[in-house]
């Protein structure tokens, strides 16, 4: 159950640093940093792995 709480904090900061790109984009013109990708990339791996092991402990 603990990974599930883990993927919903990877969600939240996945949600955030698009969000954050997003207004970057709009507002200024600018683009997701190569270093972001990769984050966003880390971060999404993470969210599936959580929810996998996760689930895979509940019994689904």
């Amino acid at each position: 159950m603990l990974n599930i709480y883990f993927a919903f904090f990877l969600f939240g900061l996945m949600s955030a640093i698009c969000i954050k790109g997003l207004y970057r984009a709009i507002r200024y013109g600018q683009t997701f940093t190569s270093k972001e990708y990769a984050l966003l990339t880390a971060l999404f791996i993470g969210i599936i792995a959580s929810v996998y092991m996760g689930m895979s402990k509940l019994g689904f």
